[in-house]
């Protein structure tokens, strides 16, 4: 092995690269062995005689999990020497406008809500007007349904009283 410093980008290549290759495990009287084929077509093996089949396991998982630890490594380095606050920075702003998007699309499903009720209401009322002969009965009838959808679509707002329309 060489003394020479790392390169991030090119031991995450080999990382990558190492994940194209498979284990075999071997047996009682064969050695575990390490196996990949390249876009031609072509198997290479690697044989290792002194392996246990664990253990050859154990190097395979060990080379999938290289990848990942190498990116979280890089992350902490650089949060660690101050360019990842701006990376911190920006995943706060996304979660933030995330939870406001979320708010945003709840707020338009309340409102459709409360519109197809708004219409619903407004068909009752038309169908209540032309059900009575007396038309100043079918308005009180019109006025308890209109004051009774809007009490309960808008609760925070009073409803009219019948003395405010004349």
């Amino acid at each position: 092995m060489t003394q020479t410093p790392r390169d991030w980008q090119k031991d995450m290549e080999l990382a990558e690269q190492l994940k194209s290759w498979d284990v075999d495990p071997g047996g009682e009287e064969e050695a575990a062995a390490f196996y990949t084929m390249d876009e031609d077509g072509i198997y290479t093996t690697v044989r290792a005689d002194n392996m246990l089949g664990e253990d050859a396991e154990l190097l395979h998982e060990a080379l999938y999990a290289l990848p990942y630890w190498l990116q979280e490594a890089k992350t902490l380095q650089e949060i660690a020497s101050g360019r990842g606050r701006e990376a911190l920075r920006l995943s706060k702003l996304l979660g933030a406008l995330n939870d406001e998007l979320t708010a945003s699309e709840e707020r338009a499903d309340a409102t459709e809500a409360r519109e197809q009720r708004l219409k619903e209401a407004v068909q009752a009322i038309s169908d209540e007007y032309c059900q009575w002969r007396d038309k100043g009965r079918a308005a009180n009838v019109m006025f308890n349904l209109a004051s009774g959808t809007l009490s309960t679509l808008y609760p925070d707002t009073p409803a009219p009283k019948e003395d405010d329309n004349q």
